[in-house]
């Protein structure tokens, strides 16, 4: 909440600017997107990227791979949330489990995530099944307190990606692998 008030503080820009003569003038809400469907209209769809910020909401990442799939015709779409950590984060899907299946699990790890502020909606299911089944939370960190209130545990590690490297490699040499998955 106290970054919410220091951007409160800051004057906002509450109208498109467009670079003139090495300042800014305002321009109106549909030459803005003209021009941006004009510059979009000359790109090859395999040449651009979209790019959304790390701490906006559910809404503004559909809206965004919206306009990207749809109005650009790319599905070259990431969020800024792995800059600097992207072997960390390698080959993970941004959807691992289902809601439905989530309401049959009695222990969550979080980790090096924030779902307070990445995923709300996730958040609040994952303390739903806490109040209603007594379901379990450990938030593993490199970073501090990254779960909110809500964990139980809070394990930390300097590394996020060693701390998988580890988990792997004991997982391997102790063979605890599933066959049946990896098949």
């Amino acid at each position: 909440m106290a970054a919410v008030k220091e951007l409160k503080k800051l004057p906002r820009i509450i109208q498109p600017l467009l670079r003139d003569n090495g300042g800014f003038k305002p321009i109106a809400w549909q030459d803005a997107f003209a021009l941006i469907t004009d510059e979009i209209k000359t790109c090859d769809p395999s040449d651009m990227a979209f790019f959304a910020g790390a701490r906006i909401g559910n809404e503004e990442q559909y809206l965004i791979q919206k306009l990207a799939r749809a109005g650009a015709r790319t599905n070259n779409i990431n969020t800024f949330h792995y800059l600097g950590r992207e072997l960390a984060y390698a080959g993970l899907s941004k959807a691992n489990l289902p809601f439905p299946e989530m309401e049959l699990t009695t222990h969550v790890y979080l980790i090096g995530a924030d779902v307070t502020i990445t995923h709300p909606v996730l958040a609040d299911f994952i303390f739903k099944q806490q109040l209603d089944h007594g379901c379990r939370v450990t938030a593993i960190s490199a970073e501090g307190d990254i779960s909110g209130s809500f964990q139980q545990k809070t394990i930390r590690v300097t590394s996020i990606y060693n701390f998988i490297k580890a988990v792997n490699h004991y997982i391997l040499t102790e063979h605890l692998e599933d066959h049946l998955f990896l098949e």
